[in-house]
C-alpha cells in the first residue's frame, strides 16, 4: 500500500472518530490535545540531545563500515585515513556539542537561546558531514566489491576460453560456449 493511501486512510479514520464525538467543545478539547501532543512529540524528538544520540549511534555504525573499508579496501587506504580523520573532527565537535548543553543548562535565558541556536547549528553540520562519510565509506566498499566482482568474471571467461579453444573439446561444448556469450550487465 503506497504512502498516500494510508494516509488517505488514516485522515479518513480520524475525521470518522471526530464526527462520533458529541458537542462541539468536547470535540475541540480532543483536538487541542491531539495537536499538543503532536508538538510535545515533534518537539522531544529534535531536542538537542536526542538528536545526539541519535548521531553516536549512526557514528558507531560509521565506524564499523570504516572499519571493514580499512580491511577490504586496501588500494583507497589514502582516501580512507581521510575520511577516518574527518571522523574524529566530527566527534571532537560532538564532544564541544556536549560541553555546549552541559553549560546552557545553568544559563541566562538569553545566553541559552544563543548557545541552542549555535548547538542546532553545530549538530546539523555534524550530521551533514557523518552522512558524507558514511556515504563515501559505501561507494569506496561497493567500488571494491565491483572491482572483485569483474575479477571474477575476468577468470570465469579465462577458463571457458582456454576449455573451447583447447584441441580436445567437442562441438557440442562450442556451441555452448557461444550459446553464453558474456554480456556486459544481465539485468538490464
Amino acid at each position: 500500500m503506497c504512502d498516500n493511501a494510508v494516509y488517505t486512510l488514516q485522515s479518513s479514520v480520524l475525521i470518522l472518530a471526530l464526527s462520533a464525538i458529541p458537542g462541539t467543545i468536547v470535540l475541540y478539547t480532543i483536538l487541542a490535545l491531539i495537536c499538543v501532543s503532536f508538538v510535545i512529540y515533534a518537539a522531544h524528538h529534535e531536542l538537542p540531545s536526542t538528536r545526539l544520540i541519535r548521531l553516536i549511534n549512526v557514528i558507531t555504525a560509521v565506524k564499523d563500515i570504516l572499519a571493514r573499508a580499512k580491511s577490504e579496501c586496501l588500494r583507497d587506504h589514502l582516501v580512507i585515513a581521510y575520511e577516518e580523520e574527518d571522523l574524529i573532527r566530527v566527534e571532537l565537535s560532538m564532544s564541544n556539542i556536549q560541553t555546549g548543553l552541559l553549560e546552557a543548562r545553568d544559563a541566562p535565558w538569553k545566553i541559552f537561546i544563543h548557545k541552542m541556536w549555535t548547538i542546532w547549528h553545530s549538530l546539523d553540520k555534524c550530521e551533514r558531514k557523518v552522512r558524507e562519510i558514511q556515504k563515501s565509506m559505501l561507494l569506496i566498499l561497493e567500488a571494491e566489491h565491483h572491482r572483485k566482482l569483474a575479477e571474477n568474471l575476468n577468470e570465469s571467461r579465462e577458463a571457458v576460453n582456454a576449455v573451447v579453444q583447447s584441441p580436445g573439446h567437442s562441438r557440442r561444448s562450442t556451441q555452448f560456449a557461444r550459446n553464453f556469450e558474456p554480456k556486459q550487465d544481465i539485468c538490464r
